[in-house]
């Protein structure tokens, strides 16, 4: 997980895992204070290097805080979870 970014970094840490999801907008909401199209790009992107990075992220459909339809919901799967609380429990502890 060296090659994420700072940025990815904070989304992987605000990830929920399975079944619980975020869609793109709450991420950038939440991250950015902005949900234009260049904040949801930017959110995107690093979904695709978490992605990449744990081979593989749950997506869903669902209903968001921001639509009355169903969008993309995006999720850590559980499997996953030993691998990132062991990296950011290492990072903490160098850190420290």
């Amino acid at each position: 997980m060296d090659s994420l970014t700072a940025f990815d970094l904070r989304l992987l840490e605000i990830m929920p895992v399975e079944p619980i999801g975020f869609s793109i907008t709450e991420l950038s909401d939440s991250l950015l204070r902005k949900r234009t199209p260049a904040a949801k790009a930017r959110v995107r992107r690093a979904l695709d290097h978490i992605t990449r990075e744990l081979g593989g992220i749950n997506v869903h459909r669902g209903r968001d805080d921001f639509a009355d339809y169903t969008v993309k919901m995006y999720c850590l799967r559980r499997v996953s979870m030993p691998e990132v609380r062991a990296f950011f429990a290492r990072n903490q502890a160098r850190n420290s």
